[in-house]
């Protein structure tokens, strides 16, 4: 009688940790929840305008345009409005690093950083050990304990500032061992693509994904646009290759669906890791018929986020106005993002829908 009155009482326990449990988890994810209504969303974040546009497996593409751009009085947001879109860049990034490797140009697992990168820096051997698969997965060892050292007092100070004050610093841990996302990793593959190509950033992406001259990819906005953003033109250019570029909608969904049906994207994380880990070049989520990608982007006064998947299917969203909570507002809307990416239809729900500059 005694152990079965035991057994209750360890069965009761049990259940009442996992309800606990399941309260706690539902109260620190309830932000991240998928929006019911994208509209409502913005509005509570404060955000004036988006762009969201989802192209299909087949190549249908459809945008749907929210509320205000970056300029009133001009025109409309829509398929080509060019807008920042912060860390959506480094999948960008990446998928010029596994283009330049494709050509042997770049090696994946052979030391990266050489004394043109590394010049003086605090005698740790260890950054000789750092290949192009550790900056790309986030596992460099990078220190960051001081905070992101791509920002100062607050501002974004870019990626010679962050390199520079990251290069003092003693590795945190030999390189592969953990995960740690790190904006300076990409803005040293920013130089490494430009050691390689021979051409400054914004012109080696262009050439080496083989991108026309109209379309719109530049480091920072025009000096005639500069007044839309809190930050200055220069500001954002120094962002580099970790999060400099601004684009549109359109040219957008065609790099990311091409880059999403690169397999290698997915390489085998070389740390622990738990329902996702950093691919190469995107967020790889594995599911029990294959994966998604996810990438989001945030600096003062700009939000995007982008869902994609290997059969070239992809969904984004470029903000005008940036959300509270940036980790719990990229998961609600990268999960609104994946709806409407698998809802029925030719375009998002309720959407208004506008070609693409390319279709």
């Amino acid at each position: 009688m005694k152990r079965a009155l035991d057994n209750r009482g360890s069965l009761l326990l049990l259940l009442v940790l996992a309800v606990t449990a399941a309260v706690l988890w539902g109260m620190r994810h309830q932000d991240a929840q998928p929006p019911a209504s994208l509209e409502q969303w913005l509005r509570r974040e404060g955000i004036a305008g988006a762009v969201i546009a989802v192209q299909r497996n087949d190549g249908r593409v459809s945008v749907r345009t929210i509320g205000a751009g970056p300029a009133p009085g001009r025109a409309p947001l829509d398929a080509t409005t060019t807008l920042p879109i912060a860390s959506l860049t480094k999948p960008i990034t990446a998928a010029v690093v596994r283009r330049l490797i494709a050509e042997g140009r770049l090696s994946l697992d052979t030391p990266a950083l050489d004394s043109r990168v590394l010049g003086e820096h605090p005698g740790d051997e260890r950054y000789g050990r750092i290949s192009i698969r550790h900056l790309l997965q986030h596992t460099a060892g990078l220190d960051q304990r001081m905070g992101d050292p791509m920002f100062a007092d607050g501002k974004l100070v870019g990626c010679d500032a962050a390199v520079a004050a990251t290069l003092r610093r003693p590795l945190l841990h030999e390189p592969g061992r953990h995960m740690q996302y790190s904006n300076t990793g990409y803005c040293l593959l920013g130089t490494l693509i430009e050691q390689a190509t021979g051409m400054d950033y914004p012109r080696a992406v262009r050439h080496v994904l083989g991108l026309g001259t109209s379309e719109p990819l530049s480091l920072g906005p025009s000096v005639r646009a500069h007044r839309q953003w809190p930050m200055s033109p220069a500001q954002w250019a120094a962002a580099g290759a970790a999060g400099g570029l601004f684009s549109n909608a359109g040219t957008l969904l065609s790099i990311y669906s091409s880059d999403a049906r690169d397999r290698s994207i997915v390489a085998p994380a070389t740390t622990a890791h738990g329902e996702w880990y950093y691919g190469l070049g995107w967020r790889v989520w594995p599911q029990v018929n294959g994966y998604r990608l996810t990438h989001y982007g945030d600096l003062p006064g700009m939000f995007s986020a982008a869902v994609a998947y290997p059969d070239g299917r992809v969904a984004l969203a470029l903000l005008n106005g940036r959300p509270g909570k940036p980790e719990e507002s990229s998961l609600a809307l990268l999960r609104w993002l994946d709806r409407e990416l698998h809802s029925p239809g030719d375009s998002p729900s309720r959407g208004r829908r506008k070609p693409s500059p390319e279709s």
